[in-house]
């Protein structure tokens, strides 16, 4: 089985990172961007600050996406959306957990 994952992901300067919400079931995928959507609105975060993708792997892990596409390998996973918006915001936030 194939799982679908959707991810929102943001780059500044040397650091990556993304939100995502990974599942089998299509209706998962289209109600975590739309929550995405709607959060981004409330918070006031442009959408051109981070992309959106939708991948397909054979497993439910973030580290599938980074064994499948190169370009995700120096990504850094948040699991939670409002941590996410709020590193686009002010990358700083993120980038003291990362260190």
């Amino acid at each position: 089985m194939m799982y679908r994952h959707f991810l929102a992901l943001a780059r500044f300067d040397d650091v990556a990172f993304a939100y995502r919400v990974a599942s089998q079931d299509s209706d998962d995928i289209m109600n975590a961007w739309r929550d995405m959507s709607k959060l981004s609105k409330q918070k006031h975060v442009p959408g051109y600050d981070y992309g959106g993708h939708v991948l397909s792997t054979a497993a439910m892990s973030f580290e599938s996406i980074q064994e499948m596409d190169p370009y995700f390998s120096d990504v850094h996973e948040i699991t939670d959306l409002n941590e996410f918006l709020d590193g686009v915001v002010d990358p700083s936030l993120v980038i003291a957990k990362l260190k």
